[in-house]
């Protein structure tokens, strides 16, 4: 919750400057919430609007499940096939 407002600028900046391609790693990252989790959706959606991607890579075994749990992996899974 305290570092979501900070990962939403920072995919907003690169999404704004045009990236097409975000890789988010999560190997130093040991919890994620609905704050969080709802700033990677959103940005999987502005960039499969513009035909880009955001990949997900190296979560830890908890935050794996807390994705998993959520929905969030099948969501991005979706996300990346809507722009095949």
């Amino acid at each position: 919750m305290t570092t979501a407002p900070q990962l939403a600028a920072v995919l907003d900046d690169a999404i704004d400057k045009g990236a097409h391609l975000i890789v988010v790693r999560l190997e130093h990252v040991s919890f994620i919430d609905s704050s969080g989790l709802g700033v990677l959706l959103r940005s999987a959606d502005r960039l499969a609007a513009a035909g880009g991607q955001l990949f997900l890579e190296g979560a830890t075994p908890v935050v794996e499940r807390l994705l998993k749990v959520s929905g969030i992996i099948e969501q991005l899974r979706r996300t990346s096939d809507d722009t095949s």
